[in-house]
């Protein structure tokens, strides 16, 4: 498979240590890029379903599964043609294994499986740790019914703060010299990140079989490829965080010119009892105002209800979660 899979030619690998390792802030930039790209993308998902919920909505509630199919494609196409993921590849980084230079096919299929499952893993418990939590705190996890859920919330922040103390460590480690690589993922790949530069050229094919031609026709036409989707993908992200960049400076800074008054908020009149929250029709429980409106919800169905519509479920007025405020009414 050294045709075209381990292209990278080395001498030894103490000069890659010596001359070709990227900087920490080379490493650490490559790493924010990626996950810049998934919060852009996010991001883009939430306006498409404000636009048309009818439509996006699936993207949005599907999105990790959807993003992990997409980085899946565009991982496996720069690993096999460039010998780095996405973002290293934009900074000119490039993947060898530790021990031996190059990147063979299992060292790539490994990097893959780590690039892609560990963020959609990591996303999903995170997911499932802020659902139960939130029961926890509501009083509705109870630890003789749920044992394994009632485990999980206190066991994985310990796990998870251990993961960002590996983190640390490593990169402290490579920022001194003292470590190979400044991620753990990269350990587990068994593989180090180097710095591509024209030394570093092609494995020279000795034997010109038809095979051989074919392989690398395809491996010239798959660069290609990947070459304009790079490119695109580069663009869009960069489109994508502006975007961002321009909707929350819009948001956030203040705007001091004359604006004219609003007309007075419309008498919403309501049936419901006083204590009786208008979602679920039944008595409230964690009681939480809506300032946007005044109107008071059980915490749990307005949190739904706000992270889904982004909007008050009786006046219809744009609200978002930092407009929640919980109250703590005298006892009865």
């Amino acid at each position: 498979m050294a045709e075209f899979g381990a292209y990278l030619t080395v001498k030894k690998n103490s000069d890659f240590k010596e001359f070709n390792k990227p900087s920490i802030f080379e490493a650490l930039t490559a790493d924010n890029l990626a996950n810049g790209l998934k919060n852009a993308f996010h991001y883009l998902s939430k306006v498409a379903v404000q636009s048309n919920p009818a439509k996006y909505s699936f993207y949005h509630i599907y999105f990790d599964e959807v993003y992990l199919l997409f980085d899946f494609v565009v991982q496996f196409v720069h690993l096999y043609v460039y010998k780095a993921s996405f973002a290293e590849r934009i900074y000119g980084l490039r993947r060898i294994d530790s021990k031996q230079g190059g990147l063979s096919l299992k060292h790539s299929l490994v990097s893959l499986f780590w690039l892609v499952s560990f963020p959609y893993l990591r996303s999903k418990l995170n997911t499932i740790y802020e659902q139960l939590s939130r029961e926890h705190f509501e009083g509705k996890l109870k630890k003789e019914k749920r044992k394994h859920a009632y485990l999980f919330v206190q066991v994985y922040p310990t796990l998870n703060a251990l993961w960002e103390l590996n983190v640390l460590l490593h990169q402290i480690t490579y920022t001194v010299g003292r470590g190979r690589n400044h991620n753990p993922l990269l350990t587990l790949a068994g593989v180090e990140l180097i710095v591509f530069s024209p030394e570093i050229s092609r494995e020279t094919i000795e034997s010109e079989t038809l095979l051989i031609k074919m392989k690398r026709l395809s491996l010239l036409t798959a660069k290609l490829i990947a070459k304009s989707f790079g490119y695109g993908l580069s663009f869009g992200a960069f489109f994508l965080q502006f975007l961002d960049y321009w909707y929350t400076r819009e948001t956030l800074s203040p705007n001091f010119t004359a604006l004219p008054l609003p007309p007075p908020p419309k008498k919403f009149t309501s049936d419901l009892a006083n204590d009786t929250c208008p979602i679920c029709l039944n008595k409230r429980k964690n009681e939480t105002v809506l300032t946007t409106s005044g109107f008071v919800f059980c915490y749990s169905c307005i949190h739904h209800y706000i992270a889904e519509y982004g909007k008050c479920p009786v006046s219809g007025y744009y609200s978002t979660q930092n407009h929640l405020l919980k109250l703590y009414p005298p006892e009865r």
